[in-house]
C-alpha cells in the first residue's frame, strides 16, 4: 500500500509573518496600520487571529505600511495565498510603489485613484 498522503508544513501563517516583520523593521503597530490606512480595529482583528486570510487590498497596504521590498512583500502576500499578478493594474502599481520605495500612502492612493483603481486600505 501507498505511504499515507501527508500535507507538507506550511510554516508561517500571514498573521506570523506579519508580527515577525514589524518587529523585524522596528516599527510600532500605529505606525504600521496607519501607513498601511487601516482601522486600529481591523488592525487589532489581525493580529489577533492566526488563521486570518486578509483581502489583496489589505496585504498590499500592509506592504505599504511596513515599508517592504518586493521579495518581503511577496513573501506576505503568499503567505496569504495571494500573489501580485502582471496582468492587472492595481497589482503593477503596487509592485512599482515597492520598487520604488513609495510607501506615503495617501500619495500612492492618489496615483491610484487618478488611474481608476481601487486604493488602499479600508478607511474611508
Amino acid at each position: 500500500a501507498p505511504d499515507a498522503f501527508r500535507l507538507p508544513d506550511v510554516g508561517k501563517s500571514f498573521q506570523e509573518y506579519l508580527m515577525e516583520l514589524i518587529i523585524r523593521k522596528d516599527m510600532k503597530n500605529a505606525d504600521v496600520y496607519h501607513g498601511a490606512n487601516i482601522s486600529k480595529q481591523h488592525f487589532s482583528k489581525i493580529i489577533s487571529n492566526r488563521d486570518y486570510r486578509p483581502t489583496k487590498n489589505t496585504a498590499c497596504a500592509l506592504a505599504v505600511g511596513l515599508h517592504l521590498d518586493p521579495e518581503e512583500a511577496n513573501e506576505l502576500l503568499e503567505k496569504a495565498g495571494l500573489v501580485l499578478s502582471r496582468s492587472s493594474r492595481f497589482d503593477l502599481a503596487v509592485q512599482y510603489f515597492l520598487e520604488h520605495r513609495m510607501y506615503n500612502i495617501i500619495d500612492d492612493n492618489i496615483i491610484l485613484y487618478e488611474n481608476g483603481l481601487e486604493t488602499l486600505g479600508t478607511k474611508a
